[in-house]
């Protein structure tokens, strides 16, 4: 969330006008809907954990492409490549969540995922204020922001399906 919040001042830091700025937001935008579709039809097709982790990814390289920008065109990549990884990330983390535990838990499991990730949507516009306060760039803090990134990235691959286990009714006699 810091990266959305801050992509205008940060791509004004980085030479660009307020309306390219906010073209490449738009751009950005754009480049999460075929994302989106792809990312949908993948996760149908393929390792859910892969096709999630490989959206992390396009995501880091997208960033890469931000911290090196100074122009329009230099950033230009980066609004289509993280944003496409971006737009990726939803469809593929949802079918791994369905893949993994069905729909019989869906709306608890999205409950603690959104709640426990409302920590990080409001601590990490504050840590890439503070870090352009402090240096004023923000290029240490979205580098800084990898590692949740690369983090995620190994979780998901090292993920495993869980063991549902079946319980057996107080009320149930058990058969021999």
């Amino acid at each position: 969330s810091a990266l959305v919040i801050f992509q205008i001042p940060a791509l004004k830091t980085y030479g660009l006008t307020p309306s390219a700025a906010g073209m490449i937001v738009l751009f950005w935008g754009i480049g999460s809907i075929p994302g989106r579709i792809f990312g949908g039809f993948m996760a149908d097709k393929f390792d859910k954990r892969l096709v999630y982790s490989g959206s992390i990814i396009v995501q880091m390289i997208g960033i890469a492409f931000l911290v090196t920008a100074d122009s329009f065109a230099e950033a230009l990549p980066y609004a289509l490549i993280h944003g496409s990884g971006w737009g990726a990330t939803t469809p593929s983390r949802l079918a791994l969540q369905g893949e993994f535990w069905g729909r019989s838990i869906f709306g608890r499991l999205m409950g603690l995922q959104m709640g426990l990730s409302a920590f990080g949507g409001i601590l990490s516009p504050l840590f890439v204020g503070w870090m352009f306060d402090r240096n004023g760039t923000y290029d240490t803090a979205f580098v800084i922001l990898f590692v949740p990134l690369v983090l995620c990235f190994v979780l998901v691959l090292t993920m495993r399906r869980p063991q549902m286990t079946t319980t057996v009714p107080e009320h149930a006699t058990p058969t021999t």
